[in-house]
């Protein structure tokens, strides 16, 4: 690289000085305050929550529904990136207006919506049973699936719109 190239890499030095600011350092002191105690340091915080059974429950329960979703909103985030990039004048305004509107929408609006579609006698169910594939309805509201699919929703113009820049 030339010296010139050189000059010129030393510009991003302040923005990455800024964010290493605003994002590591309160995460190391926010880690060097969890192992703080009266005595000193010590870890016993987490030996805790890591021996506790229903803590790990949780634990793994979040990090299984946190990659559902996020695979979920992949699956679905780069077709549609893909379909953007290629789409041109009143598609394009229509396909990043369909992106950016519902980020105005507050998440509780959101969730009240997916409630009423996964409800017992919801639209879901009701589709199924007049198409003949369940008898009965299936309790979807509180299920780890619907909580998926809610949350891939709330996130998907956040990975749409990185992919399709």
């Amino acid at each position: 690289m030339s010296a010139r190239g050189d000059r010129i890499g030393l510009l991003a030095v302040p923005g990455l000085a800024y964010l290493a600011l605003i994002y590591a350092l309160p995460l190391v002191l926010l880690l060097a305050k969890s192992v703080q105690t009266a005595e000193g340091l010590s870890f016993s915080q987490y030996t805790a929550f890591f021996s506790d059974e229903y803590n790990l429950r949780v634990l793994w329960r979040t990090l299984r529904v946190a990659a559902f979703t996020t695979l979920l909103a992949l699956v679905i985030a780069y077709p549609t990136a893909m379909v953007m990039n290629r789409a041109r004048g009143p598609w394009l305004t229509v396909f990043l207006v369909a992106m950016v509107l519902p980020m105005s929408l507050g998440v509780v609006v959101k969730a009240f919506a997916w409630s009423i579609l996964f409800r017992a006698n919801g639209a879901l169910n009701s589709t199924l049973q007049w198409l003949g594939l369940i008898e009965k309805p299936v309790r979807m509201l509180f299920a780890e699936t619907a909580l998926v699919i809610g949350a891939a929703n709330v996130f998907l113009p956040f990975m749409v719109l990185p992919i399709y820049a």
